[in-house]
């Protein structure tokens, strides 16, 4: 809906621009009375316009290669159901939906604003007719002359000419006064007027519309003079005519009529002198088509992508696959850091704080004040909002992609409704007690391939949280050794606790690709809230740290340079907020042994994914150790292990998608370079 209001927006002002440009100066009337009408027409056209044209061809991998690269891009195991969200001992009541209250007060505000002038321009459409009605009228050729007995401006609307009465009586004053006005009549001039005026009531909020009434009154009254001065051939009485009725005030529903506009007399003046030769004429004419051609084609094409088969469609594959799990992977805090007191709960096993029974806690708790805002971790789309009784209490949960899920609980506020688009670091709801909850928190899980698993390893938390009970209960006490684990190693000798309560750093925060970082605060003298941003050699700053109203430029062995943030020009100020942080540097190879690629053969201690594909452990007896890249082992909680033989998870990547991932690395390592050279450029001091 927007963007279809901002491309009539756009529309109108591209055509108004070649108006002013190519005719506004000009003598060709009808032209122009047809150019602006078509404008209007056209611009209402453009969001539903659809001439489809063939783009490049997108190429589709197949056979050998569907299994190999487009498989990857897909879930690992579309036939894992995940489990249900809400459990069962609990009773769940009628979903409740939030209200979009800033979507309700724009509707609210454009339906008052339409209403008000609906009601004014059905008014000033009845006092014309009211006018007509009951004051004298006088046949004149293909009109009616309305005698009114106040002093006016002459006037025209549909047949009605209407004129002060004791004007009309002086001979030589009525004739060029009725041409004028006949003129109007003649054309259906007021038919142009009462199209413009619906237009603004219906789009009060585009400005445009404005433009372009002023520029159909200013030419219809063009047209009138033409008339006039085509029958009369006396310019120099018509325009002391003009003048003596330039003082003249009129009413408002006056503005639908066709008016002598005198306010614009000098321009009328002008254009009365005003020639356009035939040559001249062509040539306008020769410039105007092929701009309206191009126009047309730019704001009514759409592009249609044609597929086919062919072999560079691993690359393409692969860059799709990395823009979608770039923001679809759950990495952020559901909470800005600073707001969280401490994590109450982690992922495992722990004491019910209700119940006082050993249960599995699926996620992670953070502590924190009521009505915190919280955010999505990754783009998705929201999937429930819900209320229960007990359990979750109120809570969303939003689906990232067939891989990721993330579930956001003990909710007091829900902003968000099932189906919703949300973006990375989205205000979705506030923090609640809801539910099964002893205080205020943020219940927050992860979801993976319809698993539950520990929220943790997909967040980073610079200022450590303080040990909960449970965990110094079982920090006590030393877990069971595994079968993979060598149960003749020694355990590690006790290290003395040492007290870091004072020695916690700062709270840092990542927002929009900075770090918020208020210990700059002291350094600079910067507020509270602040932003760093780090770039390392090669640049022309070491790093860049600002506030509302100060931004410091740091530079290698140099004092840093400080300006005030009033003294940037906008430019620089949007070159600033554009900086963002590099990438984390790509992960380097690990050397395996084959040895240990061996032990991996065991169904009973590894489940195994080759390149993110979930493969049978027989295969591996067909690779050797230096067939792969890297490797990443995570461990099954039992939640997670339900169903499963084995202990272990095992992440491989062969060599061929270790170099395309390297490949896409640089690439993109290289983009953000130079998209951020290119930004400080433009704060050059």
């Amino acid at each position: 809906m927007i963007a279809g209001l901002f491309e009539i927006f756009l529309c109108l002002l591209v055509l108004f621009g070649i108006y002013k440009l190519v005719l506004e100066q000009t003598a060709l009337h009808r032209v122009k009375r047809f150019y602006l009408l078509f404008a209007l027409v056209f611009s209402l056209t453009t969001p539903w316009l659809n001439l489809e044209i063939s783009s490049d061809k997108i190429i589709i991998p197949t056979g050998e290669m569907i299994s190999e690269t487009l498989y990857e891009v897909v879930a690992n195991e579309q036939a894992m159901i995940p489990e249900a969200v809400s459990p069962s001992e609990f009773t769940e009541v009628k979903p409740k939906t939030s209200i979009n209250y800033s979507a309700w007060a724009i509707g609210g505000l454009y339906l008052i604003v339409a209403l008000i002038l609906v009601i004014r321009f059905g008014r000033n459409i009845y006092e014309l007719f009211s006018k007509a009605r009951k004051n004298t009228r006088v046949p004149y050729k293909l009109a009616e002359v309305v005698l009114l007995r106040q002093p006016t401006i002459p006037h025209n609307f549909l047949k009605f000419i209407f004129m002060h009465n004791e004007d009309y009586e002086k001979e030589v004053l009525r004739e060029q006064l009725l041409a004028h006005e006949l003129g109007h009549a003649q054309q259906r001039h007021s038919l142009d007027i009462l199209l413009v005026e619906l237009l603004q009531v219906l789009f009060w909020f585009n400005p445009m519309y404005y433009f372009y009434a002023k520029a159909i009154r200013l030419n219809h009254e063009y047209l009138a003079d033409a008339m006039v001065l085509g029958k009369f051939n006396d310019i120099a009485t018509y325009q002391r005519l003009l003048l003596k009725f330039a003082n003249r005030n009129h009413s408002t529903e006056m503005n639908l009529a066709c008016l002598s506009n005198y306010s614009l007399t000098k321009k009328r003046f002008k254009m009365m002198t005003q020639q356009t030769s035939k040559m001249a004429a062509l040539v306008r004419v020769a410039v105007l088509l092929p701009l309206l051609v191009v126009t047309t084609l730019c704001f009514s094409l759409k592009t249609k992508a044609e597929a086919i088969i062919g072999s560079n469609a691993n690359e393409l594959i692969y860059t799709i696959e990395n823009s979608l799990f770039q923001e679809n992977k759950p990495e952020l805090l559901p909470l800005a850091e600073s707001d969280i007191s401490r994590m109450t709960s982690g992922f495992g096993m722990r004491q019910d704080p209700i119940s006082k029974q050993q249960k599995m806690h699926l996620g992670v708790d953070f502590s924190t004040k009521t009505g915190t805002p919280v955010i999505a971790t990754a783009s998705g789309t929201v999937e429930k909002v819900e209320s229960l009784k007990g359990g979750y209490g109120n809570y969303i949960q939003i689906k990232h992609d067939n891989q990721y899920q993330t579930l956001y609980a003990q909710l007091s506020e829900m902003d968000v409704q099932v189906g919703d688009k949300v973006e990375k670091g989205q205000l979705i709801g506030k923090v609640g007690t809801t539910g099964m909850s002893t205080g205020p928190h943020l219940h927050y899980e992860v979801i993976k391939d319809g698993e539950r698993v520990d929220p943790k390893g997909y967040f980073t938390m610079t200022r450590p949280a303080p040990p909960t009970k449970e965990a110094q209960a079982n920090a006590s006490t030393p877990a069971p050794p595994t079968k993979a684990q060598n149960n003749t190693s020694k355990p590690a000798p006790p290290t003395k606790a040492k007290n870091n309560t004072n020695r916690l750093a700062p709270p840092r925060i990542i927002e929009n690709g900075k770090i918020t970082d208020p210990k700059n605060a002291a350094l600079y003298d910067l507020e509270e809230r602040n932003f760093a941003v780090n770039f390392g050699n090669g640049f022309k700053y070491e790093g860049v740290i600002y506030d509302v109203n100060k931004v410091v430029f740091l530079r290698k062995n140099e004092e840093p340079i400080i300006k005030k943030m009033d003294d940037l020009s906008a430019e620089q100020v949007e070159a600033l907020k554009s900086l963002t942080l590099p990438s984390p540097p790509f992960r380097g190879r690990l050397e395996l042994t084959q040895e240990i690629v061996d032990n991996w053969s065991d169904p009973t201690i590894y489940g195994i994914w080759i390149d993110n594909k979930k493969v049978d452990n027989s295969v591996m007896s067909n690779y050797k150790a230096s067939d792969f890249a890297t490797y990443f082992k995570s461990f099954l909680h039992p939640n997670a292990k339900k169903g499963k033989i084995y202990d272990y998870q095992l992440n491989l990547t062969t060599n061929e998608k270790y170099e395309k991932d390297k490949i896409r690395a640089a690439q993109q390592k290289a983009e953000w370079e130079k998209i951020t050279k290119a930004s400080l450029a433009k704060l050059d001091f």
